[in-house]
């Protein structure tokens, strides 16, 4: 048997240890080749993950920047990881590596893309006029980009229900 090629993409290095990292461990322990990326600045991260068995690839990726060059830049970079990496399996989490990743994990031909959506941060809850422009941006990058994905998971019914009415994601993609 091949052995399947797992990426996990986040927006913060230390994530992947505190929020992910029993996951991490148990694709390890399933037998598949874990591979973590992620901005790089938090100390130690790598060597963490090494120990556990999963290969970090540090990414430059904005996490909370609205600059449309440097977020074009980085989904650029994911092309060229994904391409480099070539994973069979990509679960991005927050908003930015959900979006720019799952839209470059179909640019390359990945087969399997996940996303989880571990909540609605700043596009959905900014007042006034900039809250508006932002949720606007952000409901037609996820529409986009969730069309292509496998299963989109989320953390609670409120944010499930959300993403189906504002027609982000289709109700049978969805696993709370």
């Amino acid at each position: 048997m091949i052995s399947q090629r797992v990426l996990l993409l986040g927006g913060e290095a230390g994530s992947l240890i505190n929020f992910r990292g029993s996951l991490l461990r148990a694709l390890v322990e399933a037998g598949l080749t874990v591979i973590a990326a992620a901005p790089a600045a938090t100390p130690g991260v790598a060597q963490q993950l090494a120990g556990m068995g999963v290969r970090f690839e540090p990414v430059v990726l904005s996490r909370a920047g609205l600059n449309p060059i440097v977020d074009g830049l980085s989904f650029l970079r994911l092309i060229r990881l994904f391409r480099r990496t070539r994973p069979d399996v990509i679960l991005g989490y927050t908003i930015k590596p959900v979006i720019y990743g799952s839209l470059a994990a179909q640019w390359v031909g990945v087969r399997q893309v996940y996303a989880l959506i571990t909540g609605l941060g700043a596009a959905f809850h900014t007042e006034g006029l900039k809250g508006r422009v932002l949720r606007f941006i952000a409901v037609n990058l996820y529409r986009l980009a969730l069309i292509g994905c496998t299963k989109v998971f989320v953390q609670n019914k409120d944010i499930a229900e959300l993403f189906i009415r504002e027609g982000i994601v289709r109700a049978e993609k969805i696993v709370v």
